[in-house]
């Protein structure tokens, strides 16, 4: 039965453990798609603005870890340092975290250059030194095509990327977070697949607008088999093949779901802990039942009564505490069949008690039947035997106490 608890254990924890991770690591996309620095120099103090360079990094991290996107502003003007940076709402928080490690790593290069920007697969960032925020498409916005065209079907394929385009522009804008992804077939072997996010700083009419220029822009990249618009407001991709993260394997950014997230797994595992509880104590009352019934199958229905002729009057439990649970300080004796102890009773009278375990009828038996002996006897070189004891299932206690020059003994079990 054990090993069938530590095997839930086992079990639960093989479960948890494939759970955090395809919520927690999917594909970060950290592919470079473009990079763009500035060609205007800082003609400003230096120290100054690599020193806000710095810190924007390092406030950027912090709310992305936080939400997933992220604006700041450093310093100031006329050496303010403006930047914002996001991760494409399917990336996880630790693919989202590795995806702007490769930006940290990437995008400093553009410096002393005022401004620049780079986009991923999974993640974005800008920065310059004006606010830029508010800005939706500028000259720099463009497309980026495949070198491959569509092996088969390139008509029908084409057909599918601007529906799929078409798609999911309506649905990121209808989509609190700017974000969607779909999928349009002409075929079984025809089908285009489609993502687009805008970025959290534009509201609802400039995320449509921003959209469908890009949508726009990417769909002549048809019938290339991939392409990208990489605009200053937002991003759109299309695809041969679905190449976004499940919406089964990331782990939102929002508190709200990390709480549910987290409730889920502490019910789990409190629910498995009190099966775990539950099966040992059943286990444990097994056990004690099996050991309370041997003494009563070794004897049968005759155990009572004979307990009863024996002339029982000390308590188990008494005994017990007498001894303070059978110390080995209380020890005064072994014998072949037993352990002596010292027992002070209530009455402050001392006795000795020889603890018994017996575990046939014939031993049993003899016991009782010294037990009926010795107490009928009265001689001054035996022990007066003041009483006896018995304890399921097996144990039995003979004590014997030394009282006005005379050893009584009492036998306990």
């Amino acid at each position: 039965m054990r090993c069938y608890c530590y095997f839930l254990v086992l079990v639960m924890i093989a479960c948890l453990s494939s759970w955090t991770t395809t919520t927690t690591l999917a594909d970060p996309r950290a592919t470079v798609v473009r990079e763009f620095c500035n060609k205007t120099r800082d003609d400003g103090p230096g120290a100054v603005w690599a020193n806000n360079f710095v810190v924007a990094f390092d406030n950027l991290n912090s709310d992305l870890e936080q939400k997933g996107w992220g604006i700041t502003s450093v310093g100031q003007d006329p050496i303010t340092f403006y930047a914002l940076v996001q991760c494409l709402e399917d990336l996880s928080k630790i693919d989202c975290t590795l995806c702007y490690s490769e930006i940290r790593s990437l995008l400093p290069k553009c410096y002393p250059e005022i401004g620049g920007r780079i986009y991923l697969d999974g993640c974005f960032m800008r920065y310059a030194n004006y606010s830029f925020f508010e800005e939706v498409m500028d000259s720099l916005d463009t497309s980026v095509c495949s070198s491959s065209n569509h092996s088969s079907d390139q008509q029908g394929f084409s057909s599918a990327v601007n529906a799929v385009l078409n798609n999911v522009t309506t649905l990121a804008v209808k989509s609190n977070k700017g974000f969607a992804v779909s999928s349009a077939f002409r075929s079984m072997e025809v089908a285009a697949y489609a993502l687009g996010q805008c970025w959290e700083n534009l509201n609802t009419s400039s995320c449509a607008a921003c959209l469908s220029a890009a949508s726009a822009s990417v769909a002549k990249c048809a019938p290339a088999k991939g392409g990208r618009a990489l605009f200053t407001g937002c991003f759109i991709r299309y695809s041969t093949t679905p190449f976004w993260n499940s919406e089964d394997s990331v782990s939102r950014f929002s508190s709200k779901k990390r709480l549910v997230l987290w409730t889920v797994l502490s019910s789990s595992v409190g629910v498995i802990l009190v099966l775990i509880i539950s099966v040992l104590a059943w286990q444990k009352k097994k056990a004690r039942q099996a050991r309370e019934r041997s003494l009563r199958d070794l004897y049968g229905s005759e155990l009572p009564a004979r307990i009863s002729q024996s002339g029982l009057n000390f308590s188990y439990k008494d005994l017990k505490k007498a001894t303070c649970s059978f110390d080995l300080a209380n020890k005064i004796g072994q014998g072949s069949n037993g352990t002596v102890y010292k027992v002070i009773l209530p009455g402050g009278n001392e006795v000795a008690a020889k603890r018994l375990f017996l575990n046939t009828k014939q031993c049993i038996d003899q016991f009782f039947n010294e037990v009926d002996v010795i107490s009928q006897v009265r001689h001054k070189n035996l022990v007066k035997l003041l009483g006896c004891s018995v304890r399921w299932p097996r144990e039995l206690l003979d004590i014997r106490i030394p009282l006005q020059q005379e050893l009584r003994s009492v036998h306990i079990r």
